[in-house]
């Protein structure tokens, strides 16, 4: 999979947005005021120049997009913001970004560290192949709500969207650190709901911390959180929506010294492209731990996410900082301690295991959490001069750091670094007798003050009607004396590939089922060039589901026998029980009480898609009970699939990626798969002995007798030898 995208990658660099990356110069929509700056050649970029194109009396900009790109020998121009500022000094600028120019220099002591960690890890992760190659140590993690995509395939991807966020770890000395994660272009996620997900927060009214869901957290968050500022009745949920959260996991290994303490300071700094002023935001966030949940809101331009304390008596918030700890514990997998080790941490003021995330996680003290909530925003920014856009527009995704491109798609550690340190540190990584060292899972606790807060700016935010929470997980460990052993990586990522498959759903962005974390670019945004411009662009249908009640499921005895359905569709009703009776009362729940009443409700949103799941999900049932299909359930499969072709055949695209089946583009070819479908279980349901006398007049079958008689007449004839042969007419 990594290979086939890097494989994109090179064959696009020289069309992407308008930058050629094979000749010595290009541009990209300058005009008139552009400013040109020489990039020295100990820089990352090595020789060559790039420009900024601005309006008249403009100047550079902070961001660039954000695939892949060779600037090893080009120049290049972007728009540019207004009353932005660019220094020529070296490479150098000033302005509000996260990841903006910054004169190049010698590596640290620190960053040698760092470089020589990533090319162990990074080397390791390629020598093993499979889904190890698909992870590698990131600088810049993309840890985006929601990006626009056109199509189903990683090539109709962009690094646009309505949500996007840049993240970087960084120690307390400034120093970038990293995460080792799955691409960034097309990342691996899984999809959970609000209720499947714990944190551990602070009762209201009391000090004390209590694992409590993410549902209910954001249900009573003016309660949760009244310490920021917040209404106490505010309500940020939606019942609808946090039926479909995406997650992504991702750890890190520490270089921490031997001996005591053995720990660092750290902290996320996370730059969001669509807020624009504090009054604002895009999202509303919850840095968590199993000290608690600390909630703030995105900022303009770059912005540290710290841990909050609140004074008991004067009420006094206070931010500080992260503390990674060495401790004695394996890499990967939970953490149980000992009552010993308990009290020590508590004694210490340290965080102890607690559950936290998702339920396959178990009990874990590495873990940092960050869970971004969409919000309304009050008037999206209009697209910039220039054409950088704005929040309500395309958005750049990517930029410069420390004088190097960071960011992509690719392997971002060494590209940052001057090329003579780069080319050292690719040779050493390489060398066998580099000293392996130890690693160990981290505690992850509140460090030391940083300064007060003054809560929230926005006290009353409204939660965004379309865009779905985005969560991501990191699991954080320590390494002493050395780079981390391949058994400790390939730990790392056995746990993130396990608890990517806890997850009703894994796979990645591109793919159908992670359809409600993209969007479709409205016809408003518009840019320099236009990828893929051959593919014709599908309509994406809104996951929202037109909400009913969800029926009382029957309950299971402690003597019954279960069928297990938590974490398969429909993830209305599955994400509220765990089991269901293996007897005929589970069967007609499944298939009478929830699959006949969402077939029979208003063909929008996606009930239909529901119902088929749940006639899916009856089915099992039933074959688990006798040991063969339900020819009922069978049949009304085939109703709901040429419902869809007769209502709303685009549907059919959020079922198909079951079948290993790709987007089917227009309308037609969706109508006509679903018809196939429909015919497919119609026939299924017949020969298992559904009377086919009853398909000739209902009127859910109406679009097969009316789009392929010939067909339809066959599987009528087929039934009726059927039943002639069963003595039955």
């Amino acid at each position: 999979m990594g290979g086939q995208k890097n494989e994109y990658y090179e064959q696009q660099q020289n069309c992407f947005a308008g930058v050629c990356t094979t000749q010595k110069s290009s541009s990209i929509g300058g005009k008139s005021g552009t400013t040109t700056l020489a990039a020295p050649k100990a820089t990352a970029f090595g020789s060559g120049s790039f420009s900024f194109g601005g309006q008249a009396g403009g100047s550079s900009s902070k961001t660039l997009p954000k695939p892949p790109l060779n600037f090893s020998t080009s120049s290049f121009s972007i728009p540019a913001k207004l009353g932005s500022s660019t220094s020529v000094s070296g490479v150098s600028s000033t302005g509000s970004g996260l990841f903006s120019f910054g004169a190049a220099s010698e590596p640290t002591k620190n960053d040698s560290v760092r470089l020589r960690t990533m090319n162990a890890i990074n080397a390791i992760c390629k020598a093993r192949g499979g889904v190890y190659s698909e992870y590698s140590c990131k600088v810049v993690s993309w840890d985006d709500s929601s990006r626009f995509q056109i199509g189903s395939s990683p090539f109709g991807l962009s690094a646009f969207g309505s949500n996007i966020t840049d993240t970087v770890l960084k120690e307390r000395n400034n120093t970038k650190l990293f995460t080792l994660r799955s691409d960034n272009w097309n990342e691996k996620l899984g999809r959970v709901s609000s209720n499947s997900v714990a944190l551990v927060a602070t009762v209201p009214g009391s000090t004390d911390l209590a694992p409590v869901t993410l549902r209910d957290f954001l249900k009573k968050c003016g309660n949760y959180a009244s310490y920021t500022g917040l209404k106490t009745d505010k309500d940020l949920s939606s019942d609808d929506l946090d039926l479909e959260c995406s997650i992504r996991f991702q750890t890190t290994f520490l270089p921490v010294q031997s001996g005591t303490p053995g720990s660092l300071e750290f902290t996320p700094e996370s730059f969001n492209y669509q807020t624009y002023r504090s009054g604002d935001p895009k999202n509303l966030l919850l840095l968590c731990t199993t000290q608690g949940v600390a909630l703030q809101q995105d900022g303009p331009g770059s912005q540290r996410l710290f841990h909050h304390k609140v004074h008991p008596v004067t009420g006094v918030v206070s931010r500080h900082w992260l503390e990674a700890e060495r401790t004695r514990h394996q890499v990967g997998g939970s953490q149980v301690e000992t009552e010993q080790e308990k009290q020590d941490a508590i004694s210490r003021h340290k965080a102890t295991a607690a559950v936290i995330g998702t339920r396959a996680m178990g009990t874990r003290f590495n873990v940092l959490m960050t869970i971004q909530v969409p919000l309304k925003q009050e008037k999206p920014p209009s697209m910039m001069p220039g054409g950088v856009f704005g929040a309500g527009g395309v958005p750049l995704g990517c930029s410069f750091s420390g004088g190097g491109f960071s960011g992509c798609a690719g392997t971002f550690g060494i590209s940052n670094a001057p090329e003579e340190f780069k080319n050292s540190v690719s040779a050493r990584a390489t060398n066998p007798d580099m000293k392996t060292g130890t690693s160990n899972a981290a505690r992850v606790s509140v460090g030391t003050q940083e300064d007060q807060w003054g809560g929230l700016v926005v006290k009353d935010p409204t939660r965004h009607p379309s865009q779905h929470i985005t969560i991501t997980v990191v699991m954080y460990n320590t390494v002493i004396n050395g780079v981390p052993s391949e058994a400790d990586v390939i730990k790392a990522i056995d746990d993130m590939e396990q608890l990517y498959k806890s997850c009703s759903i894994t796979g990645h962005r591109a793919d159908l089922p992670f359809a409600f974390a993209n969007t479709t670019p409205s016809a408003a945004c518009t840019w320099g060039s236009v990828m893929n411009p051959t593919i014709f662009p599908t309509s994406k249908i809104s996951p929202s589901i037109p909400l009913t009640a969800v029926p009382l499921p029957p309950k299971a005895t402690l003597e019954q026998q279960v069928f297990m359905v938590k974490g398969r569709e429909p993830m209305r009703i599955t994400s509220h029980i765990d089991a269901l009776p293996l007897n005929d009362a589970g069967y007609f729940y499944m298939h009478d009480t929830v699959g006949l009443q969402w077939i029979k409700s208003p063909a929008t949103g996606n009930s239909l898609v529901e119902a088929y799941h749940a006639f899916r999900l009856a089915d099992d049932i039933y074959i688990k009970l006798y040991g063969f299909p339900s020819e009922t359930a069978q049949y009304n499969l085939a109703c709901c699939f040429c419902l869809i072709a007769q209502n709303n055949p685009c549907l059919v695209s959020l079922i198909i990626h079951e079948l290993g089946l790709h987007d089917l583009g227009s309308p037609q070819a969706c109508r006509d798969k679903a018809l196939d479908l429909a015919i497919k279980w119609l026939r299924l349901s017949i020969i298992a002995g559904f009377p086919f006398t009853h398909a000739k007049d209902d009127c859910d079958l109406d679009l097969i007798r009316d789009q392929r008689p010939k067909e339809f007449q066959m599987l009528m004839e087929i039934g009726e030898a059927i039943a002639i042969r069963k003595g039955i007419i």
